[in-house]
């Protein structure tokens, strides 16, 4: 039974050959190979064939390059943030002394607010 699902769990590395002594000495060679050249070779892509059922490994491309034409305008006026596509809001950053502040004036209504309603409790 361990055997079966071993061989069902394993099946394309026994089918390409590898058993765990070969998966062992192809990890050598390639930490062989990247200590003799470190630099980046890229990376290979995976591409969907056959409805996604299958895969085959492509090599490596680069990025396409963006258009010369195309550049990214993004301006600020306040809060309001205008790029290429549209615009939208966003709130400019406060120091804490003017956070501080903020709340203290959000205190100062409050009390008022206060006072004036037992002010009018008062007179009535």
């Amino acid at each position: 039974n361990d055997e079966e699902k071993y061989k069902r769990h394993f099946s394309k590395y026994l089918d390409a050959g590898l058993d765990g002594d070969a998966l062992e000495d192809m990890l050598l060679a390639t930490h062989k190979a990247i200590r003799a050249d470190p630099t980046f070779k890229g990376l290979a892509r995976l591409t969907k064939k056959d409805g996604g059922k299958r895969r085959k490994l492509l090599p490596a491309t680069k990025p396409a390059p963006k258009s010369s034409s195309y550049k990214a305008k993004n301006t600020r006026t306040g809060q309001v943030i205008t790029t290429n596509s549209g615009s939208y809001t966003r709130p400019i950053k406060l120091s804490l002394a003017q956070r501080k502040d903020r709340v203290a004036q959000k205190w100062e209504v409050f009390r008022n607010k206060i006072a004036a309603a037992q002010a009018d409790e008062d007179d009535e």
